[in-house]
């Protein structure tokens, strides 16, 4: 008898489940461990365990052991891993933990696509990031206005040593946080594009004693060039932000024109022609569509690619 009830309660239970909410369950896929957050989508947990890679290609897509595809739009941590060099965010993304990136000594590049939609900047993301050279903020977008308030969070590039340019390409910055750029020690350009100055924080560009008490360091301007919207120029300069910056200059128009680099002419390959990303890096295979630098002997010009033109 008692084995009978047991049976029925259990296909009682299974009819039961079929209308439940989906529940959290990992899974491993292409290099990377997954948790289901929705029918829908899952949350990328890092690389499966002991299997890091320099280059992470965080996929858009992913499909379980049952061929069930997902979407992947929130990153929770792919952090304090010294094998990874670069990362590559899918556009897909709309979260990212606090700390996500944290702690990969050996990061030299981030790269988020111009179409991503985050909900926010997280805490910490790329503290002790030692390695890290250059880095454009991402898109942030509110689902209620059309030109959100973002606020750049604590200690976001702490401790970031190799980090020499930072590009935060938003319109409306309200706050520094404290911490934001401590210890960025070989910072040459920080472009603004905040039509108001946004309050600076008052550990902002200081230190930080993470057991104990703030290290406030006395407030010495930065040999840094600050770049900021042309409209905006005597505002910065009449306010806080000129006791931390000697040099405020105008940035260019477009935030991505801020982030060209210098790109370096071959004059024993003069004849041939060469593509960059507008972030500087050479592309052996430009794709149609996309914007980049060519370089055809010595003329540079930036594009928009089509079948080899």
């Amino acid at each position: 008898m008692k084995r009978y009830k047991l049976i029925a309660m259990t296909a009682v239970m299974a009819v039961i489940a079929q209308f439940l909410p989906v529940k959290a369950f990992a899974f491993s896929a292409e290099g990377y461990e997954w948790e289901i957050i929705s029918d829908h989508e899952v949350r990328c947990d890092g690389f499966v365990w002991g299997k890091s890679q320099a280059i992470a290609r965080i996929p858009a897509t992913v499909k379980n052991y049952k061929g069930t595809e997902y979407t992947c739009t929130y990153i929770y941590n792919l952090n304090y891993d010294d094998v990874i060099e670069e990362i590559y965010v899918p556009s897909t993304v709309k979260e990212l933990q606090d700390g996500v990136f944290a702690y990969n000594h050996n990061l030299r590049e981030i790269h988020f696509p111009n179409d991503i939609q985050l909900e926010r900047l997280p805490l910490e993301m790329f503290v002790n990031c030692t390695s890290l050279k250059e880095l454009t903020f991402p898109n942030i977008v509110d689902p209620y206005v059309a030109v959100p308030t973002v606020t750049i969070p604590q200690a976001i590039c702490q401790n970031c040593q190799s980090l020499e340019k930072i590009i935060i390409p938003y319109t409306q910055v309200s706050k520094i946080q404290d911490y934001a750029f401590g210890k960025c020690s070989n910072l040459k350009d920080l472009y603004i594009y905040s039509v108001i100055p946004p309050e600076i924080s008052e550990y902002a560009f200081d230190e930080l004693t993470y057991y104990g008490a703030p290290a406030k360091i006395a407030k010495e301007k930065q040999a840094v060039t600050l770049h900021v919207p042309a409209e905006s120029l005597d505002a910065y300069k009449a306010s806080a932000w000129s006791e931390y910056f000697t040099e405020i200059v105008v940035a260019p128009e477009n935030p991505e024109e801020a982030a060209i680099e210098e790109i370096t002419v071959d004059n024993n390959g003069l004849n041939r022609v060469k593509y960059y990303t507008v972030d500087g890096h050479i592309v052996d295979s430009p794709v149609n569509g996309h914007i980049y630098i060519k370089t055809d002997g010595c003329n540079t010009t930036k594009i928009l690619y089509t079948d080899g033109n």
